[in-house]
């Protein structure tokens, strides 16, 4: 797979008007995902944050934000971790990514009991895509499977869907699970975004690609030049325009290209 930069810190503002809501969490997740965010580096945490935000300002019974108040505290272990940066400094070294990992599954413990205690509302939804951001994040690829199945299942937000589909992918293709791998990536691939269809094309190729499928899986070369070029098509238009991360991806595609057989 291609590789992304990591997000250290973001900055969220306050979204006033409750009919800004889809478009804000649009044009954020486009900007994240063009300058080089991606499920790894933390935009499925940073939506989150938004979403939470958004519901917690809409609300005004005492009993509704106090419910948004104890997702935040659920959640907080989760953006710690991940896209907010840490308090004190750290070399990065296996005791520090052990650590990471333990706030992750303790955060993910806390989201858990989070959309069980308020189950059938919004945030009890919004709980089960943050419980699988912390499992991903943590490297329990099997946890993050299941939580994003789940929350695929349960008729999620269509702004958040594609995030979710690409997640689950990957999972799915970290477990062996090759048909729900690739059933995953053609959900990603109807995005409504032509950078998100590429990258879905871009994984696509890369599960019949000899030199990146997992080892016993069955290839095929020219279905994987015939994903890469869908992908290709999607980014169409003059490589001096495009901003950094598009390119990458249609350079990465070209060059998986160029190396097929």
């Amino acid at each position: 797979m291609s590789a992304r930069k990591k997000l250290k810190k973001m900055t969220m503002k306050e979204v006033k008007a409750p009919d800004e809501f889809q478009t804000t969490v649009a044009k954020t997740v486009e900007f994240l995902r063009e300058y080089g965010s991606w499920v790894f580096g933390g935009i499925a945490v940073i939506l989150v944050i938004i979403l939470g935000g958004i519901i917690l300002t809409r609300y005004q019974k005492s009993s509704e934000i106090d419910e948004a108040l104890a997702f935040n505290k659920a959640f907080a272990g989760v953006a710690e971790a991940t896209v907010l940066e840490p308090k004190g400094a750290t070399d990065g070294g296996p005791d520090d990514a052990e650590k990471k990992a333990e706030k992750l599954k303790a955060a993910a413990g806390q989201l858990e009991k989070f959309s069980k205690d308020y189950q059938g509302t919004p945030l009890a939804a919004l709980a089960l895509f943050a419980r699988g951001a912390a499992d991903l994040n943590a490297g329990d690829t099997e946890s993050a499977y299941k939580d994003y199945r789940t929350y695929l299942d349960s008729a999620p937000d269509k702004t958040l869907s594609f995030i979710a589909w690409e997640a689950l992918g990957i999972a799915a293709d970290r477990l062996g699970k090759r048909k729900e791998a690739e059933e995953a990536f053609n959900e990603m691939s109807k995005a409504g975004s032509s950078f998100l269809r590429a990258n879905a094309f871009l994984h696509l190729g890369d599960l019949y690609n000899a030199a990146t499928a997992a080892k016993d899986d069955k290839t095929d070369a020219a279905k994987a030049r015939g994903f890469y070029e869908s992908g290709v098509k999607e980014l169409a238009g003059e490589p001096k325009t495009m901003p950094p991360a598009m390119l990458l991806t249609r350079r990465t595609l070209e060059q998986r290209i160029a190396a097929l057989p």
